[in-house]
């Protein structure tokens, strides 16, 4: 969509598995001309097709070079956007080294941009002899490629001191004069949107019944992975059906509490509601423990260390427009939990307004119920029902100005964040009342 004229400028998004999502950010000095507090849009954009094509799949720049105990191999950038290479300026090209023992040889990676983290880290070693490690950084993407000296029989990813130490457990224990096979790397440093989505076929670990029409899927990456998806991004699940290749976004999800319910860069979460006419889930309908599905990595521009400067975060979620906003949820409460308010009056806080057309259609419910009780007043969750039944005494119909007024903070008040998910209309109607109400 077209990006509204009187927004200031964008920040980062929060992924839609149906269409687009859209942020909104106050701060005390984001203020229009007539002093009142400007309105912030981001939008992502999650399309109904695969978002590469062909002219976008064109070859990266690569370049052949000698292996070195400690490398900063200078990659090419492919200027295929004006402000490319001031980009790269901006962000530094990482660099890794690497050492050996006779079982074991570690690569580590190290960034003068920030500190790793594992949703900045993907690595594919699945034909055991061959090693691929991709690095973002925001818009960037640096890639280390190359065949191994030898292969390889375990692959684990650890985070220690601001590097990513890469640990590959030999098949043979012998010496390894050189990383790569001939001593020659395949080094790439462009805009990540340039690069072709990749797929993985993936297992189908458990499957749970969350509603009557939605499923949480536990889906296991193959081994000699990695692949963690940073809060706000989103995967696609691809499928060929009738000889025609279909792929829909979809937001992995996570336990609101106790354990997260999957191994990070192993496994992720997936909660998926099944249209029966829908393209692509009713053919997920008969998906079972065990069964195959293709992946890709992941995708998206949400900055989660924008969470830091935040008060309030109010988040509305319609139907299946709430899974974006599990990880929000969790991380946010986790970051507060992490940062000591002592002598603070400041009081940071989620708030959930979830829109369904019955009770049956609520996801979580239980979940987000507990979650309410136990955050000593940090969560709050507000369900509001289009179709409900007789029994319901809760709130009634769609999400309106007023009900957005009630329940959010004032236009006054400051490091207020504003997320919503659902279909397009839902999220043209909350870009209209974000800005009516000078959220």
């Amino acid at each position: 969509p077209q990006k509204p004229k009187k927004l200031s400028r964008i920040l980062s998004a929060v992924t839609n598995k149906k269409s687009f999502s859209d942020l909104f950010k106050r701060k005390s000095s984001d203020t229009s001309s007539d002093g009142r507090a400007a309105v912030l849009e981001v939008s992502n954009g999650a399309p109904s097709s695969l978002p590469t094509s062909p002219v976008n799949q064109r070859k990266m720049g690569q370049i052949a070079s000698r292996d070195r105990r400690r490398s900063s191999l200078p990659a090419v950038l492919v200027p295929n956007q004006k402000g490319t290479a001031a980009e790269e300026q901006a962000i530094p090209q990482p660099h890794y080294e690497w050492n050996e023992t006779v079982k074991m040889v570690t690569v580590s990676f190290y960034s003068t941009y920030k500190e790793l983290e594992p949703g900045d880290v993907v690595v594919d070693a699945q034909k055991a002899d061959q090693l691929t490690v991709t690095i973002y950084l925001r818009s960037m993407m640096y890639r280390v490629s190359g065949d191994l000296y030898a292969a390889i029989s375990e692959l684990s990813v650890n985070f220690v001191d601001k590097r990513c130490d890469i640990c590959l457990t030999k098949q043979e224990t012998m010496h390894w004069p050189v990383l790569h096979k001939d001593d020659v790397t395949s080094v790439t440093f462009s805009r990540r949107k340039n690069s072709a989505m990749k797929y993985y076929e993936c297992t189908v670990k458990d499957v749970k019944q969350v509603t009557h029409d939605t499923k949480l899927f536990v889906v296991e990456f193959p081994p000699l992975t990695y692949v963690s998806i940073p809060v706000g991004h989103h995967i696609y699940i691809r499928k060929t059906i009738e000889g025609c290749e279909v792929n829909r976004p979809y937001t992995p999800v996570i336990n609101l509490q106790g354990e997260v319910g999957y191994e990070s860069g192993r496994s992720i979460l997936l909660m998926i509601k099944i249209y029966p006419s829908g393209a692509l889930t009713q053919h997920l309908v008969d998906v079972e423990v065990g069964s195959k599905i293709e992946l890709s990595n992941q995708d998206g521009k949400f900055q989660v260390d924008c969470l830091d400067r935040i008060v309030t975060l109010c988040l509305v979620g319609a139907g299946s427009g709430f899974t974006p906003m599990a990880k929000l949820i969790r991380t946010f409460l986790e970051k507060i939990e992490s940062v000591e308010d002592v002598g603070s009056t400041t009081f940071r806080r989620v708030k959930l307004l979830c829109a369904n057309k019955t009770e049956g259609d609520r996801m979580w419910k239980e979940e987000l119920a507990a979650l309410q009780v136990a955050s000593n007043g940090r969560f709050e969750v507000l369900d509001t029902l289009s179709q409900p039944s007789s029994e319901w005494s809760g709130h009634k119909g769609r999400v309106t100005k007023q009900m957005l007024e009630d329940f959010f903070p004032s236009s006054e008040e400051e490091g207020v964040l504003v997320c919503y998910c659902g279909n397009m209309a839902f999220n043209n109607m909350m870009r209209r009342q974000a800005i009516t109400l000078r959220l």
